[in-house]
């Protein structure tokens, strides 16, 4: 039985007449021999496929290569490695693929300009009267790989060292830019510090006196407003950055702080909480980052523990913004995942939670004007 490779993409580039497609033809036949969830485009067959939509002027390239790269990465959600075989060198291109796809491996090909335009001569004949397009396009900055395409090297040879490239390459955290964000975000001085209205609905329910996990602490907001009232809090961030200003602005509130993703976090596994608390965090994160969550925070909540998650809901309007990275996932600033309200309730009950309360709404957090429709639930160990 075949393997299912790591869902991403490796676009091969090129100017034209690079043996782009020849390449990326062996490469595919190799892979498919191994792994059953790759794909194949290449952008003669795609710009055909559109219908010949864009010219060959600047800004229709450039819009053509988003084009392309939506679409590759719309499959690599559904689980797929893609290989696209395609010019596109433009810097804005590179830039998007690092930002937007988490596992990416860009191979540029190169082969003198005589050479091309020898094999232009028998295949296409782009290159009329001799004359090269490479200034139109930019020199690519990012590239994880740079081979000699040239007759100097076989095919064979190639396609081996794409495919040791492609095994040796570390797979990174799925940080959609978020890294960067978040670091931003928490420098800047327009970070909310009064305690959410969800912390409030929170200390309504439950009272004082007993522990909590806050996953995704921030800036700290709701982390001091449960200290303050209290609650034992330990809490927890992606961002080292939002912990290091967490830690600075720490008075005399008895609480633990930790930089780093819920499993990851070694002095979490030695303790068990009654409560653990989410807020605008699951959207922030991609899929499978959300079911090591939900299951590591099921397995560190003590019997009958409570799980209170806010999050945004597929059915706000900023669903339809953004650059579309997939069916559910958009960058609109940031990185957002929107949710849907019945899917995150079973995946919850898959965990083993039992829901006490869910609700799906706007109303729940009006920020500056701003009205989210979100999910609220509540769930029970």
């Amino acid at each position: 039985m075949k393997k299912i490779h790591q869902s991403g993409l490796i676009w091969i580039t090129g100017y034209s007449a690079a043996g782009k497609t020849t390449v990326a033809r062996e490469l595919v036949r190799n892979l498919r021999g191994e792994y059953s969830n790759i794909i194949h485009f290449d952008g003669d067959d795609l710009r055909g496929i559109f219908g010949n939509s864009w010219g060959y002027e600047m800004n229709d390239r450039v819009a053509l290569a988003k084009v392309y790269f939506t679409l590759c990465n719309f499959i690599i959600s559904q689980e797929n490695l893609v290989v696209i075989s395609a010019i596109g060198k433009f810097n804005e291109t590179e830039d998007w693929i690092k930002d937007n796809i988490p596992f990416s491996l860009i191979v540029e090909l190169q082969v003198p300009e005589e050479e091309r335009i020898l094999r232009d001569s028998l295949t296409k004949k782009i290159y009329k009267k001799g004359e090269v397009f490479d200034s139109q396009y930019d020199d690519l900055k990012k590239a994880d790989l740079v081979i000699d395409n040239s007759t100097k090297n076989t095919i064979p040879v190639v396609v081996n060292s794409i495919y040791e490239s492609l095994v040796s390459k570390t797979l990174n955290s799925n940080d959609h830019g978020r890294s960067d964000h978040w670091k931003d975000y928490y420098s800047s001085n327009d970070v909310p510090s009064n305690p959410s209205s969800f912390a409030e609905f929170v200390m309504d329910r439950e009272g004082s006196g007993k522990s909590l996990l806050e996953i995704g602490c921030g800036n700290g907001r709701d982390t001091f407003y449960f200290a303050k009232n209290g609650m034992k809090v330990t809490g927890i961030d992606y961002s080292p950055e939002a912990i290091e200003a967490c830690k600075n602005q720490r008075g005399s509130e008895s609480m633990d702080l930790f930089a780093g993703t819920i499993d990851s976090i070694d002095e979490l596994k030695s303790t068990s909480y009654e409560l653990a608390y989410s807020r605008f965090v699951l959207h922030a994160m991609p899929l499978a980052e959300e079911k090591i969550v939900l299951k590591e925070c099921y397995e560190l909540l003590s019997e009958n523990g409570v799980l209170y998650i806010e999050c945004r809901s597929n059915k706000s309007e900023r669903f339809r913004k953004g650059d579309v990275i997939s069916s559910d996932e958009r960058s609109d600033g940031h990185y957002r995942r929107f949710i849907d309200f019945l899917d995150l309730q079973s995946r919850l009950i898959d965990c083993g939670f039992t829901i006490i309360d869910a609700i799906e709404s706007d109303g729940l957090a009006i920020y500056k004007g701003d009205d989210p429709v979100l999910i609220r639930i509540v769930a029970k160990k």
